[in-house]
This record gives C-alpha cells, structure tokens and sequence, in this order.
C-alpha cells in the first residue's frame, strides 16, 4: 500500500545458501534515486525552470535549497556564499506540479567589459569584468515563473551571497546570504556596502562615495534597492561595486567610489546578501557548496521476497527428476495478504539432468521497489554422478566381494557412451548386495544399495 508521505547413493535432497535476493527499483525520474524507502531527487542549475511532479499519495516533501554564491571580481575574489535551507514543505497533493529554480553564480571573466548581467533567479548585476553579480536565489514554490504571482508562492528559499565589489586599493570580504555587505562607513573616497534582504524588504543600497566640493574629489552614486526576490545592481566607478544576492528579497547593491583626488582611497561597496524563506521547523546555515534544490520523500518500499536454498537431487528418469519445491517467502508490512511469489520453472516441473537456475518473483504496484526477486539453483545428478557415489558407497564396505568392480563396469560403459552395457553389471550388483546380505552388509545398508542401483537402471532407460 502506498505510503502517504513527497537470489550419492544417499543424496536424496540436498541444499545450500545460495546468493541474496535483489530487488529492482521501479522506474524514477533520472535525477532521482532510491535509498531504502527514501527517494531523493536533485537539481542542479540549468539556467532554467524545472518542475517536480509530487507522487500520489504523497503530503508531504523534504527540501534542501541551496543558494549560489555571489560572483567573483576581476581580481579572482570571490563573492559571498549562499545559504542552505532544509524544510519539509506539508500540505501537498498527489500529482501537485512543484516548480524549482536553482540560482546562477556568474562567471564574471566570460561577460563582455561593460555588461550588466543579473544572475539567474534574482540576483543584482555588477559592472562587466570589473564587479561580481550576486548570487541567485534556490527556491520552490506552487506557481510558475511566468505567471504572475510565482514569488508569493515560494516554499523555501535559499539567499544567495553578494557580489564582490573590484578592488583597486581596498579588499573587504563580500557579504554572505543574509549579510551587510563592506565598507559599512562612507567617505569622501568610498561608498558603503549594500544592506541584507530581510524577511519584509529588499536590502537597502549602498551609499555613493561622499566626495571633497573643496578638492578635485567626485561624489558616486548609489547602488539600487533589493526588491522581492531580486538583488540590487552594484554601482559604477573606478572601482564598480557588487550586485545584491537574490533571496526571499535580494539584497542592496553596493554604493560606487569617490572619484579624483580624494583624501580616502577610492573603494566601492559589495552587493548584500538576500534573504532566506525557513519553512517551520527548518534549519539554516551557511555553505561553500554549489546551488542546489534536492527534494525527499518516503515511499512504500518494504516489499521483500525471501532468499531459497540451492538443491541438489538424483535423476529418476532419462529425462531427469520432478522436482517440487516451496515457494521463497513475501513479506510486505502494508499488506496483510503479501503477493505470492511466481517461479520459473515452477514447483513440479521435470528438471534436466545438470544445473537448472530457478527465479522467483513477486510483483506489488503499490511498492516502488517492486518487483523484487531471487534466485536457487536445482543441480540433478545424472547416472555418472550416482554411479560414482555408489562407488564410494561400496568401496569402503569390509567384505564388497567384488561389488565395486561391478560398478566399475557399469561406469566404463557409461563413459564410453553406452549406457545400455551398464544395465547387466547393475543388475549383477543387486544379486551380489542380495547374496551378502545379512552376513557382510546390513539389511538396511543392502536396501539402500539395490535402492540407487534400481535407480540408476531407470535413468538409464534399462
């Protein structure tokens, strides 16, 4: 049932482990794979919207987000890292259509010198080659991107960090997911680093350099706002300043530097970082991993066959052996009545002389590990295994009086590919068991001779 929650003479029948049991998994998405009873499904950045179909049944999902970190500078700097968000996300429906969106950190050295590239999924430009863009965001929500709206129906959102401001003169660290990106004070030569998204706004801009009115020292614009789910653009200048992270709301861009001949060196702010979406119970924290959105459920995958052993078995007739066996054991928690295991060749089915493998399946649609299934071997000994046995059986008797040589005959002509030969010596050895009998070999002893002759005469077709 599906759950509700996102393998001689008195060899008569002999047996031995054989290998375990597998289970095959049933079809899963190829970005999916099953672990026990937990299917897991990743996404990674596509620079696109991908979708996750919530299986019926299904209420209820584990999300990990994972926010993009924000770009690099021209200097090889990187910007600050992503959060990482885990929540279960409840309420879900069968069929249900998730919409992921997995954030871009960009590659500042592959843009154009003046290009102003926002990161996929919210996050604020920087200027060219010179300043990084912030991170974008890692979400899922309810609502597609392209109808209006799809961000108020985010789950679970990961921040991305900010993007790292050029550095000329002055190095400050880039502002992680949910931080106030550097410088945090304002001169005639530097502006301030943008403000983190918070859970209500957009992360303010960074403040533009102040400027000297009494020196040849230029005054700088701001950075822009983070606004919900996108980061603010980075100001330009000589240094140009980082991009805001996107996240629940992006964070400020950073304010641009002073410029001439300022008392302060030239410095520009980095992009804030944006802001996270915790569903209740969640965690956060930070992380240098790449951005990514995996999606957890539980699913019905108990079902279980049990292994059987191997069997070992005399021929009986030219043709080999009836041989029946019982069925391996089913087992599956969720159902009282588990599925009875089908074999191949089935139980009383005629088995040739030599090694038969037998598998056994069992099939459940409510499991997904379904359908799971063992296999045993059926090994039948055919006249020359039984002739040989036999030997041993009368080689080590204290007085054979000549028992074994008639064996012996019968094997020769077994080997020289003229089975019928072997009848008469057989039948010379069960006189000569009969004849011994009770005063060299013992009444149950002799039985059990004249039994395996008999039956070697009947593979035989004597």
């Amino acid at each position: 049932m599906a759950l509700a929650t996102g393998a001689g003479v008195t060899a008569a029948l002999a047996v031995a482990l054989p290998g375990s049991a597998l289970a095959a998994p049933a079809a899963l998405p190829a970005n999916c794979g099953l672990s026990l009873n937990l299917v897991t499904c990743t996404f990674g950045y596509t620079g696109a919207e991908q979708t996750f179909t919530v299986p019926s049944g299904t209420t209820s999902v584990t999300v990990t987000a994972i926010g993009a970190a924000g770009s690099a500078n021209s200097s090889g700097q990187p910007g600050g890292e992503g959060a990482q968000v885990t929540g279960t996300l409840t309420g879900l429906s069968g069929e249900q259509t998730l919409y992921v969106e997995v954030g871009q950190t960009v590659n500042t050295a592959s843009l154009g010198v003046l290009d102003r590239q926002p990161a996929f999924n919210g996050g604020g430009a920087g200027l060219g080659i010179f300043s990084g863009s912030g991170g974008g965001a890692s979400d899922v929500r309810t609502i597609s991107r392209t109808v209006t709206g799809s961000l108020a129906s985010r789950k679970i959102v990961a921040g991305g960090g900010g993007g790292n401001s050029e550095t000329i003169e002055v190095i400050e660290p880039p502002a992680n997911a949910g931080e106030n990106a550097l410088p945090a004070m304002v001169n005639d030569g530097q502006g301030t680093g943008g403000f983190a998204g918070t859970q209500t706004a957009g992360g303010q801009p960074g403040q533009g350099a102040l400027g000297n009115s009494s020196e040849d020292c230029r005054g700088a614009e701001a950075g822009t706002a983070g606004s919900l789910g996108q980061g603010g653009i980075g100001a330009e200048g000589g240094p140009s300043a980082g991009g805001g992270g996107g996240g629940l709301y992006g964070g400020g861009g950073g304010g641009g530097p002073g410029g001439g001949e300022c008392t302060n060196p030239p410095a520009a702010g980095g992009g804030g970082g944006g802001s996270s979406l915790v569903p209740a119970g969640g965690s956060q924290t930070l992380t240098t991993s790449p951005a990514s959105v995996t999606i957890s459920y539980a699913v019905d995958a108990d079902l279980a066959i049990a292994s059987h052993p191997n069997i070992t078995t005399n021929a009986t007739i030219p043709s080999g052996a009836t041989v029946a066996y019982t069925a391996p054991a089913v087992t599956d928690p969720d159902d009282a009545t588990p599925p009875a295991a089908v074999c191949t060749p089935a139980s009383g089915s005629t088995f040739a002389i030599g090694t038969t493998t037998v598998t056994c399946t069992a099939t459940d649609s409510d499991d997904v590990n379904s359908p799971v299934s063992t296999s045993f071997t059926v090994t039948v000994v055919g006249a020359a295994g039984q002739l040989a046995a036999l030997y041993q059986d009368v080689h080590g008797l204290p007085r054979e009086t000549g028992l074994a040589a008639m064996v012996q005959l019968a094997q020769r002509a077994v080997a020289a590919g003229h089975p019928q030969r072997a009848c008469l010596p057989l039948t010379f050895f069960k006189i000569g068991v009969a004849f011994s009998t009770p005063w060299f070999i013992r009444p149950a002893t002799a039985n059990m001779l004249i039994d395996a002759a008999t039956r070697i005469q009947a593979v035989l077709d004597c």
